[in-house]
């Protein structure tokens, strides 16, 4: 009787344990295309700490299958910089990302899925895109330049580091304006530009030389 007590607690530890895997939170895709190259940002919140469980990476699944098992947050093909290619599918395919805690590899449930349309085609280079930086890499001591073109409404735009730092931002109160900021005290290494309203967050990269 006693054996049989302890093997039920045991039991019940376990399920309480795996239901405490926590899932990453705030799934982001955006895929756009620059004639004649598809590009993607794809990226996601570190989940909440858990007493319990220990983080190990994240499992990137397309269509319920497992693209690749991660280390780190996001994946991302920019026109400077383009290590996941292979992630996009021609046709339409749902994105999810789960968390994978302990030497075993428990997987946590996916909060969110996206559904991408698979490769864009014949759209050639928009001067209608909502954000658009006019020199890119920037060299070192140059001026960062920013045009917000007239679809993109009230709202901010932010660069900040490869740690989440703020570095840069300013509100956005005006269509077809053009923002300049100082570069002179940024040291050489890689930034994002962040640019957000009410309708969407769209991220670019920036290279500073």
């Amino acid at each position: 009787m006693k054996k049989l007590i302890c093997t039920t607690i045991f039991l019940l530890g376990s399920v309480f344990s795996f239901g405490q895997l926590n899932p990453i939170n705030n799934l982001f895709w955006y895929h756009w295309y620059v004639y004649p190259q598809n590009y993607f940002t794809l990226s996601w919140d570190i989940p909440e700490l858990s007493l319990n469980d220990t983080l190990i990476g994240y499992n990137v699944y397309r269509n319920n299958i497992l693209w690749k098992f991660q280390s780190t947050i996001g994946a991302y093909c920019h026109p400077y910089d383009c290590p996941d290619q292979d992630f996009l599918l021609t046709e339409g395919f749902w994105i999810k990302v789960t968390a994978i805690y302990n030497y075993n590899h428990l997987e946590s449930i996916a909060n969110d899925s996206i559904l991408d349309p698979g490769y864009l085609i014949g759209v050639g280079e928009k001067s209608t895109d909502p954000v658009r930086i006019l020199s890119n890499p920037v060299k070192k001591g140059e001026m960062i330049k920013i045009k917000i073109n007239e679809s993109l409404k009230e709202g901010k735009i932010i660069l900040f580091n490869t740690l989440g730092s703020i570095i840069r931002e300013s509100n956005i109160q005006k269509y077809n304006s053009i923002f300049e900021w100082d570069t002179c005290d940024l040291p050489t290494g890689l930034y994002y530009l962040n640019a957000k309203n009410e309708d969407f967050t769209m991220i670019l990269k920036i290279i500073i030389k």
